[in-house]
């Protein structure tokens, strides 16, 4: 792709209205599924009016389209087919990308590529050399599939801006990036409200959310609450909260441990405001993900969260008192301190939570990093 962004278009696919003097800022990201690169965009709509945001989605995947519009976002699908490996390797995935940047790449101000898909396409069309272009990892090397880590070490280096989280910086210091296109991935928080909370019934209510893939550890959630629900009187059952290629072995595993009464799945949701706000705790074992987008949402709203401790950011969380450490094993120190943050949960240290939590994640810093040239 070429250097200067004139050189891109001669024309621009979205009009301006008249006296809109505001910097056009396009996402790319690979689909608009559940996720949490998905709310930080429908976050940066809300924060920062003073950009007019356009979200170019690459797959037909969708759960946020209407949220983003409603929040004065532009949202564009570049095909009906849905993510998947097959679809993301199909070159003509890659011609329907490059013929959209050469109808109006020149249009935007800045240019941010968010997942995986959106990278690859971005990185074998050269468009790190344009200075408005930026890109980032979110999820911890180890996550990551090897060719992926593979394609972040051949196009990471080029880009002009690329935006890691500050605890994971040493984690990607394979990928050799120059010190002044480093930027810290800061993250908004969503502030979960529902005035229709869901109408769980039994006493202890857990959630573990995320795609059911296999780094998400939704399968050692379900063997730690199989330990866990005893020490809760038996009153307590556990929602699996996301969908994927996963599924099968999880529900094979619940049927296994019998507690096909107590773990029920939800799929995917468009109301996750009303699980959050309703439910006593959240269960995170994801492999290799610090406190990602949901534990802090959690903590937030004064939920006691039960966390592996994936990261340094985990150990300093459980230090402080704002996570609860258990383990993949279900030691009996796990289940014992899990359960003591369930039945002594109480206003006080709810509220002691998110006042802690408040003063922990603001979203000054995550605008700074944004709106820096």
């Amino acid at each position: 792709m070429p250097d200067s962004p004139s050189d891109l278009s001669l024309e621009r696919p979205f009009p301006v209205p008249p006296g809109d003097d505001r910097p056009r800022i396009l996402f790319v990201i690979d689909h608009l599924g559940t996720g949490g690169i998905q709310e930080f965009i429908l976050n940066y709509c809300r924060r920062v009016p003073q950009h007019r945001v356009i979200v170019l989605s690459l797959f037909a995947n969708d759960l946020y389209s209407d949220a983003l519009r409603g929040a004065g976002a532009e949202v564009v699908r570049l095909t009906d087919r849905p993510y998947g490996y097959g679809a993301v390797l199909d070159p003509r995935q890659l011609f329907a990308f490059r013929a959209f940047f050469r109808s109006g790449g020149a249009g935007f101000d800045q240019i941010h590529i968010k997942m995986f898909a959106g990278f690859l396409y971005a990185s074998l069309l050269g468009l790190y050399r344009d200075r408005r272009v930026s890109a980032g990892v979110d999820a911890t090397s180890r996550q990551l599939p090897v060719p992926l880590r593979v394609l972040l070490f051949l196009f990471a280096r080029f880009y002009r801006r690329f935006y890691v989280p500050s605890w994971l910086r040493d984690d990607f210091r394979y990928l050799g990036l120059k010190p002044e296109a480093y930027r810290p991935q800061n993250y908004f928080v969503t502030m979960r409200r529902s005035d229709t909370p869901h109408p769980f019934t039994a006493r202890y209510n857990l959630l573990t959310i995320g795609r059911c893939i296999g780094q998400k550890g939704h399968l050692d959630a379900i063997r730690f609450f199989q330990r866990l629900r005893p020490a809760l009187g038996g009153d307590a059952a556990l929602w699996v909260v996301g969908d994927g290629p996963h599924m099968p072995a999880l529900r094979a595993e619940v049927s296994r441990l019998s507690l096909e009464d107590a773990v029920h799945f939800t799929g995917t949701v468009g109301n996750l405001d009303d699980y959050m706000i309703a439910c006593d705790a959240v269960l995170k074992m994801a492999h290799g993900e610090g406190h990602n987008s949901i534990l802090r949402e959690a903590v937030l709203l004064g939920k006691p969260v039960l966390s592996t401790l994936e990261t340094a950011s985990c150990h300093r969380l459980a230090e402080d008192a704002l996570i609860v450490p258990i383990d993949r094993a279900a030691s009996d120190g796990a289940v014992a301190r899990a359960a003591a943050a369930l039945t002594g949960a109480s206003p006080d240290s709810s509220r002691r939570l998110r006042e802690q939590a408040g003063r922990l994640w603001c979203d000054e810093a995550v605008v700074a990093s944004y709106l820096a040239p």
